[in-house]
C-alpha cells in the first residue's frame, strides 16, 4: 500500500461548540458551500450586536481575492464583480488603480476605491456602513485574500458585529496550494 501522510481529525469536538467550557464559547463551527464543495471553519460566535445601523444593510462586504504569482490567476467571479461594483476598498490605491486597468481590463476612474487604513478607523466604518445600506462593496488586497494577513481584518470583525453579510470568494491562495503541495491527505 502506498505510504501516506499523517491523519487528520478534521471533525469539531464538543470543546469547541458553544456548549463547551467557558474558554472556548467564542468559537463555533461554521460550514457554507463554495464553488460546490461544503467549506468549514471555527468561527467566532456572533456577540450582541453593539451600535447597530438604524436600517438593515441592503449590501454585503464582497472579498475579492487577487493572483498571488501570475496575473491571469483571477477568477471570471472576480472580473465580473470588479466590473460590476462602483466602490472598492483597497490595500494601495496606486497598485489597484494599475493592476484594474492592467489585468481587470476596469477603468478605475469610473470606480470610487478607498484605501484600507492598518488600524480600526471609526470614521471610515460608518461611511462604509452608511454604503452598505445601498450596495454591495468590494474589497481587494495587493495579491492574495484581503483581511488575510492584510489589512482589513478590522473591518471584517466591524461589520460581523453590526450583522452586515460579508461575501469571500474563492480564488488565488498561497496557503490552499501550500497545503495541496504539502503531500498531507486532508
Amino acid at each position: 500500500s502506498p505510504a501516506r501522510g499523517p491523519r487528520v481529525n478534521h471533525g469539531f469536538d464538543r470543546r469547541s461548540s458553544p456548549a463547551g467550557p467557558a474558554e472556548n464559547r467564542e468559537l463555533v463551527p461554521s460550514c457554507a458551500p463554495v464553488a460546490g464543495v461544503l467549506c468549514c471553519a471555527v468561527m467566532p460566535a456572533k456577540r450582541a450586536i453593539r451600535n447597530a445601523p438604524s436600517q438593515p444593510s441592503r449590501g454585503r462586504l464582497i472579498l475579492l481575492p487577487w493572483h498571488v504569482g501570475h496575473e491571469g490567476d483571477i477568477t471570471f467571479r472576480v472580473a465580473a464583480d470588479l466590473a460590476r461594483l462602483r466602490v472598492l476598498l483597497v490595500e494601495s490605491l496606486d497598485n489597484a488603480r494599475n493592476q484594474l486597468r492592467r489585468i481587470a481590463r476596469v477603468d478605475p476612474a469610473a470606480k470610487e476605491l478607498r484605501a484600507i487604513p492598518e488600524t480600526a478607523d471609526p470614521a471610515m466604518l460608518e461611511w462604509l456602513v452608511g454604503v452598505l445600506q445601498r450596495e454591495d462593496v468590494g474589497m481587494m488586497a495587493s495579491g492574495g485574500t484581503p483581511a488575510f494577513v492584510d489589512p482589513g481584518a478590522w473591518i471584517v470583525a466591524a461589520l460581523r458585529e453590526r450583522n452586515v453579510g460579508i461575501v469571500a470568494r474563492p480564488g488565488a491562495s498561497c496557503l490552499g496550494a501550500m497545503l495541496a503541495l504539502s503531500g498531507i491527505e486532508w
